[in-house]
């Protein structure tokens, strides 16, 4: 964009032009915006939404993006219960009194 190009749209700016407004705005401003809420909960994000607070699309995409946070809590609290049972067998051939000695003492036994 060249100096008359930047003089223009300054001008535009200037007398309220709404397109050159959003423009400018459009390059000034993060496409994305901090959302802050005090829970995130789907009420919270339908009070938000209908106050006007959230736009539709953010109010979507917060909405999935909660989601997929409920979805990985849950597999974790499903991970944390888990519990990993192994049987161990023992082969003891009677002719081998060592080998027979050493699983003894390894459980313990007498």
């Amino acid at each position: 964009m060249g100096p008359t190009a930047v003089e223009k749209l300054w001008e535009a700016v200037h007398a309220g032009e709404r397109w050159a407004v959003e423009a400018v705005l459009g390059y000034v401003l993060p496409r994305d915006r901090v959302i802050e809420l005090d829970r995130p909960a789907a009420e919270d994000v339908r009070e938000a939404l209908a106050s006007g607070d959230l736009s539709a699309s953010e109010a979507s995409d917060l909405t999935s993006a909660l989601v997929r946070l409920h979805a990985l809590e849950a597999a974790e609290r499903s991970n944390a219960r888990k519990t990993i049972s192994v049987d161990y067998t023992v082969r003891i051939d009677d002719d081998d009194d060592s080998a027979a000695e050493k699983y003894k003492a390894m459980i313990g036994a007498e």
